[in-house]
């Protein structure tokens, strides 16, 4: 049995069926309706073509901005490096650091905040709740780090706010202020997490 030619004959026969069919006959007779199809196939022509010319011009954009950042990688690198203010950056870096206060252990850096938020604006907040949070230790070069988190919660006068704030400004290098919930005049209430830094020393 010859399952091709069945095939074929099938194939055949639905292409006379179609031919013959109603549509096939008014769509022959009603050029208006020629005219649609062909207008139709000429939108969806035109709509694929524009994709792809679009699809082109976003993969040359995208080259355009990668060529830019290497022309300007390759400036920055072909630039000269001005040794003095390499200097000036590193007296800066190192006084940041020398203004970082220390301690020899995690345990003891923890001890150190706990101890230094009370000292500094413990005397500020009523009703006050003074938790540790918890602390990690980073690693910078050959320097270790710990960054001890504090939470720090009762009411706070508004009136003090701002002697509380200039505890945490940006003369502060050791010390930030994480977030902070205030509720001013209705009941002063105060929550606020601190990060204090510490750098590890050893005691020989």
């Amino acid at each position: 049995m010859d399952c091709r030619g069945d095939v074929s004959v099938i194939f055949e026969n639905s292409v006379k069926s179609l031919a013959n069919s109603q549509m096939m006959q008014e769509y022959r007779s009603n050029k208006r309706l020629q005219w649609m199809v062909v207008g139709i196939a000429a939108i969806l022509v035109v709509s694929l073509l524009k994709t792809l010319a679009d699809n082109r011009s976003e993969q040359q954009a995208e080259l355009k901005t990668q060529l830019a950042l290497v022309a300007r990688l390759q400036a920055a690198a072909d630039s000269p490096v001005d040794e003095s203010q390499t200097d000036t950056l590193m007296s800066m870096l190192d006084k940041a650091k020398q203004n970082i206060p220390e301690a020899d252990s995690k345990s003891v850096a923890e001890a150190k905040a706990l101890a230094a938020i009370e000292q500094s604006v413990g005397h500020l907040i009523s009703r006050k709740r003074l938790n540790l949070v918890g602390a990690e230790e980073h690693t910078a070069g050959t320097q270790t780090y710990w960054s001890v988190r504090l939470n720090l919660a009762g009411q706070l006068k508004g009136s003090k706010l701002v002697e509380f704030l200039q505890h945490f400004d940006s003369s502060s290098s050791g010390s930030r202020i994480t977030s902070m919930q205030y509720a001013p005049k209705t009941s002063d209430t105060i929550n606020v997490v601190v990060d204090l830094l510490y750098k590890r020393v050893n005691n020989e």
